[in-house]
């Protein structure tokens, strides 16, 4: 799903900083999503991870003027289920 936010997002003229938890996942958002993506290894659930990709995003592009999360779930093995249940 995130992939495919960013190739939407790029289609429509964004610049972007991407963040993925393991390498293969990060070296495969660079290779498919070019050059106006900066792409971050990092662990989303570590408070420093946001703050990298501020200053990133800062760094390459001047200013942030959106934020798409995608990273979560439940920590349940079998699926995030009802959300009441949540």
């Amino acid at each position: 799903m995130g992939l495919s936010a960013a190739r939407a997002m790029l289609g429509a003229g964004a610049r972007l900083v991407v963040v993925g938890k393991d390498a293969g996942s990060c070296a495969r958002a660079e290779k498919t999503l070019g050059t106006q993506t900066v792409v971050i290894q990092a662990d989303a659930t570590d408070p420093a991870c946001a703050r990298q990709a501020v200053a990133t995003c800062r760094e390459h592009w001047g200013s942030i003027h959106a934020l798409y999360h995608v990273a979560g779930g439940s920590g349940r093995s079998q699926g995030d289920g009802p959300l009441h249940e949540l």
